[in-house]
């Protein structure tokens, strides 16, 4: 766990804790807790059927990503890496019953074919559709529909109630919205944000918007010299090599990455549904995805562009993951589309990894000043 350095990260650590011992009295008394890995699958359809989710996007470490890698082909995602590698760790992914398994990739492929035997864990296969067509949106809606009757049919859940679904995502929404704006504001710093956004992923929303008010009303605000705007892969909360590096130059950052404001309700994404089955959750879900992956992807890059332009950023990092090709291969597109100046960083957990990039970060901080 990380040490908290701010009043908001102190208050952040002790509902963390205090959600974490919650979390292991409800695994005591018999509940499950699902684990999923993509915001393209909504939460709410897992607390539908009675499940805690958890979006498993914690620990980052050489030692984690060399123990996955002895159990994988060595070409695949250091974030497929460390969560194969975690287990008997006693982290969030070994407190995970059941995996909503969606394939994105054919590494999140080879992750859930083999996660049940690391993991000793139960996996539910969903699939989510690459094209951004209405065929597709209804294909996915009915295959959330099918995961669900997967689900009751293999005893992991007594049926799929859809008031506790609504109830769980329009806290989610209420909280999302709020973080939303004051990350866009600019007023909390790059690891206030991060800590966040994880309470965001892992925690229930019950009392969530509230914490923030309270949390973002005693920050004192971020003073920063400039903005940059980071997408690109999920950033694990362990992670924060990035994050700190531009707390430390003084940089407010806007998070466009996977884990980062494409979560929250923020320019139409992720807007409350006017129906809270699981087909309704699915289609809002797929319209809210802004991925290098969907095809065509025009999407994410006029999210990114007009994000940058509305926040007056005064540059973009694409942070991809080592062997991640669907956004690595797009680093000429993101130059070319892209008004402001881009750094593109094919990142991983490996030794002098940390050196590297912090290196790499205020060289490309350098051109931003004597631009």
């Amino acid at each position: 766990m990380m040490i908290p350095a701010s009043p908001v990260q102190q208050a952040c650590l002790i509902r963390l804790e205090a959600e974490r011992e919650a979390l292991r009295e409800f695994r005591a008394s018999g509940g499950k807790v699902m684990g999923y890995l993509c915001q393209a699958f909504p939460p709410a359809v897992a607390a539908g059927l009675g499940f805690w989710p958890v979006r498993v996007l914690e620990d980052a470490s050489t030692e984690l990503e060399d123990a996955g890698g002895a159990v994988i082909r060595p070409d695949v995602c250091p974030l497929i890496k460390v969560l194969l590698g975690s287990a008997g760790t006693g982290s969030l992914a070994c407190s995970v019953d059941t995996w909503a398994g969606l394939a994105t990739c054919d590494q999140t492929r080879r992750c859930f074919s083999i996660l049940p035997e690391v993991l000793e864990t139960v996996v539910h296969g969903l699939q989510l559709p690459s094209t951004r067509t209405a065929e597709a949106e209804e294909r996915y809606s009915a295959s959330m529909e099918d995961f669900c009757r997967q689900v009751v049919a293999a005893g992991d859940s007594k049926g799929y109630d859809e008031g506790r679904a609504k109830s769980f995502a329009l806290a989610m929404h209420q909280a999302g919205e709020i973080l939303a704006d004051a990350v866009t504001s600019g007023a909390l710093s790059p690891l206030d944000i991060h800590w966040m956004l994880h309470l965001f992923h892992t925690t229930r929303p019950d009392g969530l918007a509230d914490f923030f008010r309270e949390i973002i009303a005693v920050s004192g605000g971020y003073p920063h010299s400039r903005t940059v705007a980071v997408a690109g892969s999920s950033i694990p909360f362990n992670d924060t090599i990035l994050l700190q590096s531009l707390q430390d130059a003084g940089v407010s950052v806007l998070p466009l990455y996977c884990s980062g404001l494409q979560a929250l309700p923020y320019r139409g994404l992720n807007r409350p549904t006017e129906s809270y089955d699981p087909g309704s959750l699915a289609a809002e879900a797929f319209r809210s995805v802004r991925c290098a992956r969907s095809r065509p992807n025009d999407g994410m890059f006029d999210y990114v562009e007009s994000s940058v332009r509305e926040s007056r950023a005064a540059g973009l990092i694409v942070r991809t993951m080592k062997f991640c090709d669907l956004w690595f291969t797009e680093r000429v597109r993101f130059r070319e589309k892209s008004s402001v100046p881009v750094l593109v960083m094919d990142v991983s957990f490996s030794t002098g990894e940390a050196e590297r990039q912090v290196n790499r970060i205020e060289a490309f901080l350098e051109t931003l000043a004597l631009a």
